[in-house]
Formats: C-alpha cells, structure tokens, sequence
C-alpha cells in the first residue's frame, strides 16, 4: 500500500514546489525539462571561429565588443537573473574542426541555446544542415555569403547584409560617378568566380560595361604581371574580390600603380588589411556593412564609442561595431523570449518584431532570415583610416 500512496505524494509535492516557483518568479526548468545552454543562472551561446592567425583579427574584435556587451548586461542583473556567456572556439578558418567544435559545444557543460558569430562561409556552410537538423539558431554569422541565403536554412539569422548587396552598392556608385567601364579583378577560386558572375549581372542592370576580368592565381610571383593586365585593359575603375595568399602583397606593391579607383566589399577591406596594406591603401573605396563607428548620425555608433574604451578597444572599427550589434539583438530577442527559455521560444521572439537600434534595424518578420540590408561606402584616407 505505501508503494501505491508513494507516487501521488510526490506529485503533490511536485506541483506545490511549482506553484511556489511561479509565485516567486523563478525558471522552473527541471532537469528533464532543461533547454540545452539553459540553468537558472546562465545562458550559453557557442561559437567557432577563427580565434588565431592571420583570419583571426575580424572575429576578435568583434568577439571583444560583443562580450563587452554582454558584460555589460550581466552586471545589471542578466536576462531575468541568468548571466549570459559566450564559449568560443577556435577553427583556425578549417571547416572540419569547425564541426568537430560544434559537437563539442552541443555536448560540453549541458550544451548552448544558439550559435553566435560563427567565423567564415566554409565553416557555416558545413554546420548549416546540422543546425538545421538540430533545429539550433545560427544566430549573426561573420559572412555575407548568398548560399547562406537558401530559403531552406530555416535557423540562420542575419544580421548583417549580403555580399550581392555590397557589390550592388559599389554598381551604383560606379554608375553615379561616371565610372562606366570596369575591370574585376578576382581570386581564381570558388569565391572569386561566384563575386565575378554576381558583378557581371550588376553591371548590366547598371549601365556598366564589365571591360576586362583578370584572375588572380593563389600565388604570385611576378605581381607586376597583374597589374599590367589590368593596364593593358585601359577600364576607368578596379573591383577587387581577391582573396588569394598573394592579394594582399599585391595591394601593398602595386595599388598606386593602378592610377584608376580600386573599390572592395568588407571582407576584403577591413582594418587589419588596410594597416598591412600602408599607404597604399589610399583611395580605396569599401563598402561596409554596419554603420561608420565614428558616425553621428547613428546612435548604435555612440552606444559602442562610449563601451569600447572601458573593454579594451580604444578606436572601434567596423568588425566591432558587426559584433556590437549581433550582441545587442541577440540580448533584446533573449530578453523577449520569456523566462522558460528554449530554442523554439528564441526563434518566435526574433521573428515576432523589428530591432530598431535607433537607426539601425534587423527585421526577420515575414519569414526573412536576413534581417538587415544596410551597406555604405567608407573610403581610405591617407592617414590609414576609413573616412565617409
């Protein structure tokens, strides 16, 4: 008999120790009912990136700034009394070890809510259909790749707009400032191509004519030879989308030689480049992602102007401002999804309204994954620094 009368006593029990938690306000997150990357004190986010090397420094600034925000958010109490945390490991730009991290990051320490700022379009695109089948946020990639785009990647979001719409944006400027003939250079690789076949259908919606192309092998060793077959070609402008080991050495010694505008996306143009690159960097014309972080126009940029110094980063750059933003979204959709916290209820909170940074907006409603199509042209000054 005391067998039998056992079990309605602790469901007694279980449902008074529920009441009192609710009345408390407290997560009443048993262990069989646990999101992944969620306890009453913490919420986990997981990343894998390029932490080390010379693909390194993009990730890392923008990793800064985000978890100076998310400290910042955690000192005031969390997201209803959990701190959150970032784990971020480091892929060295390999997509295998970025699926070996995203296993270790599902299994380690009760596992993590969402991705956040995976680093580069190899490794996302690896670990999209495990997400997918994971049915885990891939939340603020670091690529503006288009594949990323698929209409069949139900969990990715977006933060930032597409590579097309970067190079949509320097077809425009071409065209407004009578730059009408173009030469693309590319890197001979899957990167390159997919960038020359995107312009190439910008320019004839723009008016342009795509005088010359010339590709970029991933080592070179006569430099000069790339820069005459652009000479050769006679264009009024360069579009650069080179991403080979010699494309930097390239910029550095022959960009002056050019004697016409050299225009990049934000990959390829961004501040560590653009200091290795010295003053030959001059000129070069950039298209970005995120706003200025200098700007007053935007009040995203004077939000992280007054972070920055107390965290680490005494001049913040575009890379930052990528990882300030994400951070920012991420804590306000983490914030809507309510105290029982899980995947599902993350997804329903980014998609349910726009985030409205006072100038800056990330929109997922009405089924979009990419929530942002902000792109402006910075320029280099000759001091080394990006000017608008």
């Amino acid at each position: 008999m005391a067998a039998q009368h056992s079990t309605p006593h602790l469901t007694r029990r279980s449902v008074m120790r529920a009441a009192a938690a609710a009345s408390l306000g407290l997560p009443q997150l048993s262990r069989a009912q646990a999101s992944p990357g969620v306890t009453a004190t913490e919420i986990r986010l997981g990343q894998t990136a390029a932490l080390t090397g010379p693909l390194s420094f993009a990730n890392l600034q923008a990793n800064t700034a985000a978890n100076g925000y998310f400290a910042q958010v955690n000192q005031k109490g969390g997201i209803a009394g959990r701190k959150i945390t970032l784990t971020s490991l480091d892929d060295g730009y390999d997509a295998a070890k970025a699926v070996a991290n995203f296993k270790q990051l599902q299994n380690d320490n009760g596992g993590i809510i969402s991705l956040f700022g995976v680093g580069g379009t190899p490794s996302n695109m690896a670990l999209q259909p495990m997400v997918e089948a994971a049915k885990m946020v891939n939340f603020a990639p670091y690529s503006g790749f288009d594949g990323l785009r698929n209409p069949d990647f139900k969990h990715i979001f977006h933060t930032r707009a597409s590579y097309n719409e970067e190079f949509a944006k320097i077809a425009a400027y071409c065209a407004t400032s009578g730059l009408k003939d173009v030469t693309m250079l590319y890197s001979d690789n899957a990167f390159g191509k997919g960038s020359l076949a995107v312009f190439e259908a910008l320019a004839a919606k723009s008016g342009l004519r795509l005088k010359g192309k010339v590709a970029m092998a991933d080592k070179v060793d006569d430099l000069g030879s790339v820069t005459k077959a652009i000479a050769a070609i006679g264009s009024q402008a360069v579009v650069g989308a080179i991403t080979s080991t010699s494309s930097l050495a390239w910029a550095k010694s022959e960009l002056p030689k050019l004697g016409v505008p050299y225009m990049t996306i934000s990959l390829l143009g961004n501040e560590l480049s653009i200091k290795f690159i010295g003053p030959a960097a001059a000129g070069i014309v950039v298209a970005q992602t995120v706003p200025y972080p200098r700007s007053k126009k935007y009040p995203v940029a004077y939000d992280l102007s007054t972070l920055a110094p107390t965290i680490g980063i005494p001049e913040p750059g575009f890379t930052a401002m990528e990882g300030y933003i994400a951070a920012r979204v991420m804590v306000e959709a983490l914030t809507r999804a309510g105290k029982n916290l899980t995947p599902q209820s993350l997804i329903a909170s980014l998609t349910s309204a726009k985030f409205d940074l006072k100038g800056y907006v990330v929109d997922f409603t009405g089924g979009r994954r990419s929530g942002s199509s902000f792109v402006e042209l910075s320029q280099v000054s000759r001091e080394g620094r990006f000017i608008q």
